[in-house]
């Protein structure tokens, strides 16, 4: 006979088996969508390069409409531009270099580099310039005087053109420039900025730089500067002692030489942080604020504390972007692709998350008072339009106050309704009560259900989704926060890798009414599962909706401020990727994947378990246009052995052979496909059974 098998629009992890018939009980990279699962999209790659391990992004569009994608990761600051990687990282150190401070090793690619007092650490990126070659080895970029007029400019543009052949340059290396002269409206001042310029790299004889200046006509000029140009290097090693370093060459030296001449320059991006949350090992908080790098005491010892990972904040004021290191300060970019973020001008000097308010202030929750004194429960907030300005006075609306729940500000979000701010334990809700010495007030919405990490929490549709220190599921619309029913939860607890839980990234699909946590499972360093809820299904039946994958991606992010309006994401080797990209992974099959629990295999009028039945084949109703694999499999008891029987099913067949007998049986499909499929209708024929 013929038989329907009823399945449910959801994955169920934290009863048995059999308990969760009807439903699913494991899945991969699938959603449910009208009660019924199909394949998520495929992904192409658009950028590669990304340095160090996706923590943030924060998407936002330029006065001039030019569409911008920050990436924070654990050593690193970017601006996806197009299809550009632009590396904003700022500046933590620049320095003039001693007299001949290069020596090189015969046979060795390995290069000392003498820079005394650098407070650099190993993994920090180092630019060198102005050296002359030693043992063989070009250390650093070229220097020398640009040809009369290579300075190219076009009308009512930012971007300027520059002609030099054999250049030798990288993107996102530095130009330096002296004694450029103005030209196209286009001010010297400008070309012969302190800190350089990154450039974009057109070819071997021309790469472009991009200035705050508007050039009033397209023209060549800027005279004959002299200009150093930078190599930026990945340190190796820091002796002992601290003003040494070791860079590797892009050659072996000939020779053991030491050199480079008296005009060597040095400049050092921050620090790197820390990947993973540690409890050993330099650190910061264990010197004096600011009187060593971040990541490494103020003397530079190694001090047994613990140590938080590498996290970003960043939200967008205008067309500029505010981006706070999580315990560090917060930098600013402009949107001028030469150039790197700098410090926001008396800001606080730590904090632990920033958001822009409706009303157009610069919030920073947790962070350092006026005087310098760091308190993880003061909230403070920038003058308005004004987010330089943070010091209360009669002549302008700066201003704070306390939150009172918890110990510490893990995150904050904002909502056209206002912000929302996460402690370790509560929730605040933020609102603009505009008195005369007040501009803002909080109202401690919920308690018990603080946030497990900056990045676990993401608003969609004015309403709010998070995780919980206790690893629970909530959301907030308005009133009070509800817990979200998972049937994944504890199997979420279970799976997460508690020293990782800093890294859970929360994402909302923008193109289907979901949540997707993604997360660090096992013995993995990086995040590699995901656990997803798609809410139209839950609304329906509170267990449904949800499924869970596996998955390299550490950061997402929507994609609404590009032309393509395709979400995009970074795994841990550093692409970047743009999804819902037809079905494929760059030209590859997909493997996912639904495994269905075990229902009753008796007739539809048997009394439950008290049949064993024969199930010859399967019909599956299935929009696939690939081939796929399913496997049918049978136990006589829920805990007992499991028997399977897989099979190749072309779209084509009217039917599948299967000739499997049991008491409870369960389906699973798994196609590994480059186009979508959408799972319809599954049916068995099924008879009576007796055992032999």
């Amino acid at each position: 006979m013929l038989r329907e098998i009823p399945y449910r629009a959801g994955v169920i992890k934290d009863d048995t088996e059999y308990d969760s018939r009807g439903y699913a009980i494991s899945s991969d990279k699938i959603r449910f969508v009208r009660g019924r699962p199909q394949a998520m999209g495929g992904w192409v790659t658009k950028l590669t390069g990304v340095q160090g391990y996706g923590r943030a992004t924060h998407e936002w569009v330029s006065i001039e409409g030019s569409p911008f994608c920050a990436i924070g990761t654990h050593s690193k600051l970017y601006v996806r531009s197009g299809d550009r990687l632009v590396d904003i990282t700022p500046e933590r150190h620049a320095a003039s270099l001693p007299s001949d401070p290069v020596d090189t090793t015969d046979g060795s690619a390995d290069v000392v580099i003498t820079d005394t007092a650098h407070e650099a650490i190993i993994g920090d990126t180092v630019y060198l310039r102005g050296l002359t070659a030693v043992g063989g080895i070009q250390i650093g970029g070229l220097s020398g005087t640009l040809p009369s007029s290579s300075f190219v400019s076009t009308i009512n543009s930012r971007v300027v053109k520059v002609l030099h052949t054999a250049h030798g340059m990288a993107d996102n290396d530095l130009a330096y420039y002296d004694s450029a002269t103005t030209f196209a409206n286009i001010s010297d001042t400008e070309l012969n900025r302190a800190a350089g310029h990154r450039v974009k790299v057109i070819n071997e004889d021309s790469y472009q730089i991009e200035v705050e200046d508007y050039a009033d006509s397209s023209s060549t000029g800027g005279g004959t500067p002299g200009y150093a140009y930078t190599k930026a290097y990945v340190i190796k090693d820091v002796p002992a002692g601290g003003n040494t370093i070791v860079v590797t060459a892009d050659t072996v030296a000939t020779s053991t030489a030491t050199g480079g001449g008296a005009d060597g320059q040095s400049s050092y991006d921050i620090s790197i942080g820390n990947r993973s949350k540690r409890t050993t090992g330099g650190g910061y908080g264990s010197g004096k604020y600011g009187a060593g790098p971040y990541g490494r005491s103020g003397a530079g010892t190694v001090v047994t504390i613990p140590q938080t990972l590498r996290q970003w904040s960043m939200d967008h004021f205008g067309e500029r972007l505010c981006a706070a290191i999580v315990n560090g300060p917060i930098y600013v970019w402009g949107g001028i692709q030469s150039r790197r973020a700098e410090v926001l001008a008396n800001a606080p000097t730590r904090v632990l998350a920033i958001i822009v308010t409706p009303q157009r202030y610069l919030m920073a929750c947790g962070c350092t008072d006026a005087a310098g004194d760091f308190n993880p429960m003061l909230v403070r907030h920038s003058d308005q339009e004004l987010i330089d300005v943070w010091d209360p006075a009669v002549d302008n609306s700066a201003g704070d106050f306390l939150l009172s729940a918890g110990s510490t500000v893990v995150g904050a979000l904002t909502r056209e309704r206002g912000p929302i701010i996460w402690t370790d334990s509560a929730i605040y809700s933020v609102r603009s009560v505009a008195l005369a010495d007040q501009v803002y007030d909080r109202d401690l919405i919920g308690d018990g259900c603080g946030l497990i990490g900056i990045n676990a929490a993401v608003v969609r549709d004015g309403i709010a989704y998070w995780i919980t220190p206790t690893r629970q599921f909530y959301s907030y619309a308005g009133g009070k926060p509800q817990p979200l029913e998972c049937p994944l939860q504890q199997w979420f607890s279970d799976r997460l890798n508690t020293i990782h839980e800093g890294k859970i990234f929360a994402f909302a699909d923008p193109g289907f009414e979901a949540i997707q946590w993604h997360f660090t499972a096992g013995t993995a360093e990086e995040n590699n599962e995901y656990l997803r809820v798609d809410l139209p299904e839950g609304r329906r039946d509170a267990q449904s909706g949800w499924s869970h994958g596996t998955w390299d991606r550490q950061v997402w992010a929507a994609g609404f401020a590009f032309p393509s309006n395709k979400p995009m994401a970074v795994d841990s080797a550093g692409v970047l990727y743009e999804h819902e990209t037809g079905y494929a992974a760059d030209g590859a099959p997909i493997a996912r994947s639904i495994s269905y629990g075990p229902i009753e295999a008796a007739p539809a009028n048997g009394e439950a378990g008290s049949h064993r039945a024969h199930m010859s084949r399967v019909v599956v109703d299935i929009d696939c246009a690939e081939p796929f694999t399913l496997t049918v499999t049978a136990r006589e008891y829920p805990r007992g052995p499991q028997r399977t029987k897989s099979v190749v099913v072309v779209p084509t067949d009217e039917k599948c052979d299967v000739r499997i007998s049991g008491r409870q049986m369960g389906v699973a499909i798994a196609p590994s496909t480059t186009t979508k499929w959408r799972l319809g209708v599954v049916r068995g024929d099924v008879s009576d059974s007796s055992l032999r």
